[in-house]
């Protein structure tokens, strides 16, 4: 017995019957012996397929692309090595059923495993195993259930061009080196929750004809979906990608599902399609920002709108993430989102802010800071307010003489009060419409000043907050 590093006891692979049989003529450890894993993939096939109709083999010779006389029925003589090679290896061990389940759980593979076109003709279970060298299943086909839950491969694995006619399950699986499932047909379900690929996870030119899942999925370094057709849903909810998360040219016909993942590397769409509702809710992007060039999208794609969410940009990232954030809010544009458009144009002018020389730089970021960027309506409200507030205080405190106005007005603060409303509110002519004629000439001139200078900036915020409310609200 085999203890694993989470404490389980795994079974050496060469004490399981299927084991045995895939390895009759030996257990190759050079993939140049063609010589023997050509002679393991003949008895394997003839087993496989010993129960199949003519027209099946017909397929699957095709699809493999081997001669029909590679998986036909044992001769006599290969029937007695199969024999010989069990009761030596396994004294007592009948041939199995070709329809029963395969089962591999628990065993440990010790040395390189070369599966390649094999026939897996009934479901094949592989739970809780260990591959602890080079493995591959390049273009095998599974005819039913592949189960390779919790399995662990320390060594890179191969997967290229493999047909799953049923549904394959990696759920809670170890990639500990690259995991490549390049040009797989997935024909039904793709199971991936809870997978942890250490090192590149490579899906590119991947159909998944049904339903993908990915969730809680961690991709350390590369994850490459370049080229991958979703037939179905493709749901990455909560999943990390540590490096670069390469969708390009991918075509999402189901509903792609981005919600809550964590995104720390480059981000690439472009090219491809969304077809069906889309979703990257509370997903943050913390290194850069995803590109979208040349993507179709479906009009229900939801992006986060929080600002914690996107990259911090840099005077060495900005230029790039203003070309970026200018092709989101004209996406978000076609798609009739105004605010969504305008997140994307308060993002682009922040990059643009810090692109800009020192001047410029400075009335963007006060442009920033008083409206948001020509969002905000709260902001200019509550410094009309302060302009206000802080002019009415001055006037009240200073005991400035009011001429014309009534003593007990005065006392009582409504003088000042209604000549600050009146410096801040001067648009409106209120001033002129209240106050007695002659009024303004016979004030003090620290007065004139705090008066002209509460009608200038009253005008710019009474401007903000005019087209906070005009963005806020979709007025055109």
């Amino acid at each position: 017995m085999v203890i694993r590093n989470d404490g389980k006891l795994l079974t050496p692979a060469a004490r399981n019957p299927w084991y045995v049989l895939m390895t009759i003529a030996g257990a190759p450890s050079d993939p140049n012996d063609h010589e023997t894993i050509s002679k393991n993939r003949r008895f394997w096939n003839a087993w496989a397929c010993s129960e199949l109709k003519s027209q099946d083999r017909l397929e699957i010779a095709a699809k493999l692309g081997c001669a029909l006389d590679e998986i036909s029925l044992w001769s006599s003589e290969e029937k007695e090595r199969v024999v010989l090679e069990l009761g030596q290896r396994l004294p007592g061990t009948e041939i199995p059923c070709p329809s029963n389940a395969i089962d591999l759980r628990g065993l440990f593979f010790s040395g390189r495993m070369f599966s390649r076109g094999f026939v897996f003709p009934s479901a094949v279970l592989f739970k809780g195993s260990c591959f602890q060298d080079f493995t591959t299943f390049q273009g095998s086909q599974f005819r039913d259930i592949a189960g390779f839950e919790g399995v662990e491969f320390v060594a890179n694995v191969d997967f290229r061009y493999v047909e799953f006619v049923q549904s394959a399950y990696f759920r809670g699986t170890s990639f500990n080196e690259t995991g490549s499932f390049q040009g797989v047909a997935f024909q039904w379900n793709a199971d991936f929750r809870g997978a942890s690929f250490t090192s590149s996870g490579e899906f590119f030119g991947v159909v998944f004809n049904h339903e993908a899942y990915f969730q809680n999925t961690n991709f350390r370094l590369l994850a490459n979906f370049d080229g991958a057709e979703f037939k179905g849903g493709g749901n990455f909810s909560n999943s990390q990608f540590g490096a670069d998360a390469v969708f390009t040219g991918s075509v999402f016909a189901g509903s792609p599902w981005f919600e809550g993942c964590e995104f720390n590397g480059g981000v690439w769409f472009k090219k491809g399609s969304f077809m069906d509702l889309t979703s990257f809710e509370n997903a943050r992007f913390t290194k850069m920002v995803p590109e979208f060039f040349e993507r179709e999208f479906y009009h229900g794609t939801v992006f986060s709108l929080q600002q914690e969410n996107w990259p911090s940009e840099k005077a060495t990232n900005a230029e790039v993430f203003k070309l970026l954030y200018s092709r989101l809010a004209q996406v978000m544009s076609d798609l009739h989102k105004p605010d969504d458009e305008q997140f994307f144009r308060r993002q682009e002018m922040r990059c643009k802010q810090v692109l800009e020389e020192p001047l410029p730089k400075l009335l963007l970021r006060l442009y920033g800071f008083v409206s948001d960027y020509g969002y905000s309506v709260t902001r200019p409200l509550a410094l009309l307010s302060v302009v206000f507030v802080l002019g009415f205080l001055a006037l009240a405190v200073g005991n400035c003489p009011a001429p014309g106005i009534d003593q007990s007005m005065q006392e009582c603060g409504w003088g000042a009060m209604g000549l600050s409303f009146g410096n801040t509110f001067a648009f409106f002519g209120f001033g002129r419409l209240y106050f007695p004629s002659g009024f303004f000439e016979g004030l003090p001139a620290w007065l004139k000043v705090l008066g002209a200078g509460q009608t200038v900036l009253g005008v710019v915020l009474l401007f903000f907050l005019g087209l906070g409310l005009r963005n806020r609200f979709r007025l055109r």
